[in-house]
């Protein structure tokens, strides 16, 4: 999940004699403190607390009944990243759509990524595969403008004809745009040998 989130965590919790309070305990991950928040009660023995987050947190929930018998649940941890775009890792396909590993100068090498939205709206973007030699040279760069909608996934294929023999190392940026080049994902590398 993505920085500003807002989530909402449910538990079911049941006890023979009723269910006194339920409090969500949280904390970011280099945060020592742990912080509360009670937890509302829903229906069908349901309680649930929102929160929005811009960390990675740590949570767990504790209930106590009207006898002060008290739960505890396992530790949970919620991941958040500050990307809303997830890239895999780069693959290598012929003309005919069947993996590669390496290829020949001259022949068409067709570098293959999908792109997931794993945000909660569409995002624009723009997708970079630029191509560096064996001493760190770009060879080649190409890039493609486009929406991605929330929730879905796309996938991506650029084409590059190697004119030299080496090991090139491709590298797969998705940013916001040229004027504003803040990365929507992490930047993902794969290797391929030209014979």
């Amino acid at each position: 999940m993505t920085m500003g989130t807002t989530v909402i965590i449910k538990a079911v919790i049941t006890d023979n004699r009723g269910v006194e309070s339920a409090t969500l305990y949280y904390r970011g991950l280099d945060e020592d403190r742990w912080s509360s928040k009670p937890m509302t009660f829903i229906g069908l023995d349901q309680y649930q607390a929102t929160l929005t987050l811009n960390s990675t947190i740590l949570y767990y929930i504790y209930a106590e009944d009207p006898s002060s018998n008290e739960a505890t649940s396992p530790i949970y941890t919620l991941t958040v990243t500050p990307y809303t775009l997830k890239a895999s890792t780069p693959t290598f396909q012929d003309l005919e759509g069947n993996p590669i590993s390496s290829a020949g100068t001259g022949e068409v090498v067709v570098i293959v990524t999908d792109i997931e939205n794993i945000g909660c709206r569409d995002e624009e973007m723009l997708y970079i595969v630029q191509v560096r030699d064996s001493e760190g040279r770009i060879t080649y760069i190409t890039f493609t403008l486009g929406v991605i909608p929330a929730h879905k996934t796309y996938r991506f294929g650029a084409s590059w004809t190697p004119r030299e023999k080496g090991r090139y190392t491709v590298e797969v940026f998705a940013w916001r745009s040229w004027r504003d080049p803040t990365p929507l994902s992490e930047k993902v590398t794969a290797s391929i040998t030209i014979s």
